[in-house]
């Protein structure tokens, strides 16, 4: 067999210099992620970017939608707030103008009627169309209710009461109708005011002042101020 003539030894470095580079891949057919697939590989390709968590992400960008909407809502849920405040002061100022507009004072005529139980006894009602009332205004919401008698003219009894508008509550605890033979004491009553009319209502109890008697009065005067 023939032999290969001797290479020489720039011939050899030549040769070495050559296998090496045809072993090696060249830089721009290796990206910096990993190696490209050529179709021979096994598919995975790693993937060696930096990445955040992604239902971070997520929450974080809910979180600042919810701050965006919230901050959006603000100004139109202030202006309702405002609003409310607003029509709640119109009303308050439209009551309170209402109650300032009810006047008390005067005389006021009609009938009246005062029912008397008493335990043991009938009913007795003493009905009288020509009562009379009149009424005093004192100030800071408080009046004065007469009960006059009718026959002579004269005050019956004088009750304290306190108003809230065209209504009016009696003092509990107060005396009205007593004489020599019985002691009355009003336990509650109530006024009302319907522009010039004026409706009363009283109860009370009694008691005998020399004997044991006892029982209930109810009192009711409906009456046109003159």
């Amino acid at each position: 067999m023939a032999s290969w003539p001797a290479m020489k030894p720039w011939q050899s470095l030549l040769a070495a210099l050559v296998i090496v580079a045809c072993g090696r891949e060249l830089p721009s057919s290796t990206p910096l992620g990993g190696k490209l697939d050529d179709g021979l590989s096994d598919g995975y390709v790693p993937d060696r970017r930096p990445r955040s968590d992604a239902g971070e992400v997520a929450e974080v960008s809910e979180s600042r939608v919810e701050e965006t909407n919230d901050k959006d809502a603000g100004p139109a849920d202030a202006g309702v707030a405002k609003q409310e405040v607003a029509d709640a002061g119109a009303l308050d100022a439209a009551s309170d103008a209402g109650l300032a507009e009810a006047k008390w004072a005067g005389e006021y005529v009609g009938h009246d009627v005062t029912i008397i139980r008493e335990a043991g006894q009938p009913e007795n009602r003493m009905p009288d169309p020509k009562a009379r009332t009149r009424v005093e205004e004192k100030g800071n919401g408080r009046i004065d209710i007469i009960i006059v008698n009718s026959a002579t003219g004269d005050p019956l009894c004088t009750l304290d009461a306190s108003t809230r508008g065209a209504s009016a509550t009696i003092d509990a605890n107060q005396d009205c109708f007593s004489d020599e033979m019985l002691d009355v004491n009003v336990e509650s009553g109530s006024a009302e005011l319907k522009g010039d009319r004026l409706i009363l209502e009283l109860k009370a109890s009694f008691k005998g002042v020399s004997d044991s008697r006892e029982g209930t009065i109810d009192y009711s005067f409906d009456g046109k101020r003159q």
